[in-house]
């Protein structure tokens, strides 16, 4: 059958998907406050339906981190700077200013790319800092700093987003 989208099309499938009580995110970013282990032991033994897989709660925070990188290079930056002087130490000369403003940007621009190179990097680590706990192998390491490196940004970024706020508003 063809329909054709509309806005409300759209928006009905927006608020199915991203709205309703059921909604596997929801379930899974209260359930990583609650009983985290449940979440990612369960997602390791097979119980997909429940929660989010990994990739996708990486994926959405990785959305969330790009709209807040948005929101920070367009709009928050230059408010805070304005509201608060500077982030920059006062007793820096230009060059250092235009560098760190630079370093700023570019870490901005490739967060994404950085956090997700970064998943890699911390599964190695944790399996050489618990080598002597064999209850994990190396790609179950990986799924578990994707849900824990996916719920802290996401918690971090509506803490930063509401704190920023909050320092606008007064």
């Amino acid at each position: 059958m063809y329909n054709r989208i509309t806005w409300r099309n759209l928006l009905e499938d927006f608020a199915e998907r991203f709205l309703n009580v059921e909604n596997s995110f929801f379930k899974t970013f209260l359930a990583l406050f609650k009983q985290p282990e449940d979440v990612i032991v369960g997602y390791m033994k097979g119980m997909r339906k429940k929660y989010l897989p990994a990739f996708k709660y990486f994926a959405i925070a990785l959305t969330i981190n790009g709209i807040y990188n948005f929101l920070l290079r367009n709009w928050l930056m230059d408010k805070l700077f304005d509201a608060q002087s500077s982030l920059i130490p006062m007793s820096q000369d230009a060059a250092q200013q235009e560098f760190y403003s630079a370093w700023m940007d570019t870490i901005l621009v490739y967060q994404s790319l950085l956090m997700f190179l970064s998943i890699p990097f911390l599964a190695m680590m944790a399996k050489l800092v618990f080598w002597n706990y064999k209850k994990f192998n190396l790609v179950e390491h990986l799924v578990i700093q994707l849900y824990a490196h996916s719920h802290i940004s996401i918690v971090l970024v509506v803490l930063t987003i509401a704190f920023s706020w909050i320092t606008l508003m007064l």
